[in-house]
């Protein structure tokens, strides 16, 4: 276990990072690489900048948010790192660890990461050890695992190219999924708000409106409440994209900061990856509301600066035309796609059909005339469907 910056210390090689990055960095790093919303896309980018900067060629990238350790600490108990002064809970972990390697860590030594570095043999071997309780061992490993992997806590990438079609098939890659009806993703990238992201309270409402020409409208609701103090320090400053149906037209957007200017680059002495370069290709941007659209991994999508100070709440809405028209006798479904490493949010869709009647729904939602609603938290990836008839 290292500190990331030990080796994008040794980069040689000067990168232009994503544009939106530029208020951040004016370097593209390891740290940085976990960029595109499709996993495997991000997981490529992770495995070539490892490489650049003196790493072998990884055979499986797996990342994990807390969120796993916390589930592990409950089974095990409370963990003692004498050396350390301290004892980790589930219910100090995130603070005692954040405070240790990003604060109290001891500068002449400068190894942030030593803290964990002693801390994770102990969860191991506490968690493998069968003999203590029926909590541990094992199956509760594979349990944990499981759970996680459900709710996007963990996801996996093979270069191994049948492994990797494995993951895919069990969604346990994060790649952005196929529909070819109604898709949404919601995508916030930190950049400059801190370690915020765990307290944020985030909740999306979509409503979609079928016409009588089979027109869909759809208008997104986004908001995000940041409950942390009025400090300059816990500002929530986050690029938000919508991804949406590849050929979505954007028909308005409110609420997205509009007087956050990007810093001019010098790009002499630099290269562009040719992923981010490919992102950046296709972006347009409204005069208006200084929302971009772009495209990636087969999707549409829709973003722009949104930052919540500590203490308010901030809402963003977003209403567009889906690229499809429904026919008199024809389905309507959306599938929607939680971000990996989120915490978990309420979603409410509704459609409204006037006009047509149902003839099939899926069980997870419920027809009130001519409405579908559905209103539940986003645990994971969720899929809600409907048959219509003019």
């Amino acid at each position: 276990i290292r500190s990331v910056y030990d080796w994008d210390g040794q980069l040689k090689q000067k990168i232009l990072p994503p544009q939106p990055m530029y208020s951040v960095n004016s370097q593209w790093y390891l740290r940085d690489a976990n960029w595109f919303a499709s996993f495997p896309q991000s997981a490529s980018r992770i495995s070539a900048l490892y490489e650049k900067e003196g790493g072998e060629t990884p055979d499986l990238i797996i990342t994990l948010t807390p969120d796993v350790i916390l589930d592990m600490l409950e089974r095990t108990g409370p963990i003692e790192l004498p050396q350390h002064g301290t004892t980790l809970t589930k219910e100090n972990f995130v603070e005692k660890t954040q405070e240790a390697t990003s604060i109290t860590y001891d500068k002449q030594l400068n190894q942030p990461k030593q803290f964990l570095a002693d801390f994770f043999p102990l969860l191991m071997e506490r968690l493998g050890n069968s003999d203590t309780s029926e909590s541990t061992g094992m199956m509760a490993f594979l349990e944990i695992f499981q759970q996680n992997l459900y709710k996007k806590h963990v996801l996996l990438f093979s270069r191994n190219a049948d492994i990797q079609k494995k993951i895919s098939a069990f969604n346990w890659g994060g790649e952005l999924r196929d529909t070819d009806r109604d898709y949404l993703s919601i995508v916030n990238s930190n950049l400059g708000g801190t370690k915020t992201d765990r307290a944020l309270q985030r909740s999306t409402n979509l409503k979609s409106q079928v016409d009588g020409d089979g027109t869909v409208t759809n208008t997104l609701t986004y908001t995000v409440k940041n409950p942390l103090p009025n400090s300059p320090g816990l500002t929530n400053k986050s690029f938000v994209r919508v991804y949406v149906p590849r050929g979505s037209n954007l028909i308005s957007t409110e609420g997205f900061n509009k007087d956050i200017q990007l810093p001019r680059l010098e790009t002499e002495g630099y290269t562009l990856d040719e992923q981010v370069e490919a992102w950046q290709k296709d972006l347009s941007q409204d005069v208006n509301t200084g929302t971009y659209t772009g495209t990636e991994a087969g999707k549409t999508w829709f973003g722009n600066w949104l930052e919540v100070p500590g203490g308010e709440t901030k809402t963003v809405t977003i209403k567009y035309n889906l690229p499809y028209k429904l026919g008199n006798i024809d389905r309507q479904s959306l599938l929607v796609q939680k971000q990996p490493g989120t915490q978990t949010g309420p979603i409410s869709y509704e459609l409204s059909f006037s006009g047509r009647n149902s003839l099939w729904k899926s069980n997870s939602a419920q027809v009130e005339g001519a409405n579908l609603k559905y209103n539940q938290d986003l645990l994971a990836d969720t899929f809600i469907g409907i048959v219509l008839k003019k």
